[in-house]
């Protein structure tokens, strides 16, 4: 209801601005699509609200009060300052601009992102973004982080989130490793075998795998 009230009075403001400078009610309504009667009804709630008298009435002329002098010249600048407002508004949303912050993993934001930045900015020239990389999963809110692109379910369900690929996992060894040990390349875990995999950490484990029950050292990349 406020809300309502609010723009009700900015829209009466409006139009005791166009009153002032249109000089009758009639040419104010033919203005804006209204008759007078409406306009001289929002003027008048307009005065009641303020408590002072903006604007002297005759059967053949308006007069503008010393108040209503004294309020137009700041409710002039209220009004062309929220057109502005409006319009710079409307104009973002039809080309976009601004900051845009991102953070992905390492290896996607250079095989992934980078190349589509050439495309990106030739499409969208008056957006930035500031691309940052990490393996740990990113508070949005608190680190500043507009989209995030990661690996996964969604973890907090306040968020929303959008499918873009498809990602396989493979487990890898060289031919030469395989045959050191005597294994034949298939799908399935081999046991006691040494594995580097990659951590949600930002974190590098390197020794046997963890099936084997063997602790293994671990080397932790420094940010």
């Amino acid at each position: 209801m406020n809300e309502v009230v609010a723009m009700d009075r900015l829209n009466a403001i409006r139009l005791f601005v166009r009153l002032v400078e249109c000089g009758s009610f009639s040419a104010v309504g033919r203005e804006e699509g209204i008759g007078q009667p409406a306009v001289s009804k929002q003027i008048l709630a307009l005065e009641r609200y303020l408590g002072a008298q903006l604007v002297l009435r005759t059967s053949r002329q308006i007069t503008i009060t010393e108040a209503g002098q004294t309020f137009y010249a700041t409710a002039k600048q209220l009004v062309d300052g929220f057109d502005a407002l409006e319009s710079s508004v409307g104009e973002r949303q039809q080309s976009p601009r601004g900051m845009l912050r991102i953070n992905t993993a390492p290896a996607h934001g250079r095989l992934c992102i980078t190349p589509l930045l050439p495309g990106f900015f030739r499409r969208y020239p008056d957006v930035a973004i500031e691309l940052s990389v990490s393996e740990r999963h990113v508070d949005l809110v608190g680190d500043g982080i507009d989209l995030a692109i990661r690996h996964g379910r969604l973890v907090d369900s306040t968020l929303t989130a959008r499918k873009l690929s498809e990602t396989d996992f493979v487990l890898v060894a060289s031919p030469g490793y395989l045959a050191a040990k005597g294994l034949r390349p298939g799908l399935r875990i081999w046991t006691g075998t040494h594995a580097l995999p990659l951590q949600k950490t930002a974190s590098v484990t390197l020794g046997r795998s963890r099936s084997s029950g063997k602790r293994f050292p671990t080397f932790r990349a420094a940010h």
